[in-house]
């Protein structure tokens, strides 16, 4: 996977990784235009056969599409699409702090503290479903911590 850091997509310039999974790569850059940070999710072209492909682009774009629908509090909101060097990119609102679920995960917390973090993940899983749509890779990774709690 190419890093992408310090490279610019136009009006995204691309500043640092912030981290990747089996299927994309995350990236901290700043909108040019509406003046604010952002979150670029890139789809990891080194994992893609050529037959996997035209595959991979559509459902790539049907994620950002599906995932733009959702307003609701706990989902980071997808504000973009495009493609950048022929790789496919969706752009979301950058959660400062962004702690992810998995890097705190081996603190021992109270069972109240517990619930504060799983009934928000609960009320988004629930605003996707009410909209058909499944999230399917749900994981401590995959779930990010603001800096407002």
């Amino acid at each position: 996977m190419n890093d992408f850091s310090g490279l610019s997509t136009g009006r995204y310039h691309i500043i640092e990784k912030l981290g990747q999974g089996g299927m994309a790569v995350v990236y901290r850059a700043f909108d040019t235009s509406l003046e604010m940070d952002v979150a670029i999710k890139f789809l990891r072209m080194d994992r893609i056969t050529p037959e996997m492909l035209e595959k991979a682009h559509k459902r790539f774009k049907k994620e950002a599409q599906k995932t733009a629908q959702l307003m609701d509090a706990n989902i980071v909101q997808v504000i973009d699409y495009g493609e950048f060097n022929d790789t496919p990119y969706l752009v979301m609102r950058y959660v400062k702090g962004g702690k992810t679920l998995k890097s705190i995960s081996n603190r021992s917390i109270s069972y109240q503290k517990a619930i504060a973090i799983i009934l928000p993940i609960a009320r988004a899983l629930d605003a996707a479903h009410k909209k058909n749509i499944i999230h399917r890779d749900v994981k401590p990774s995959n779930v990010l911590i603001a800096d407002d709690g």
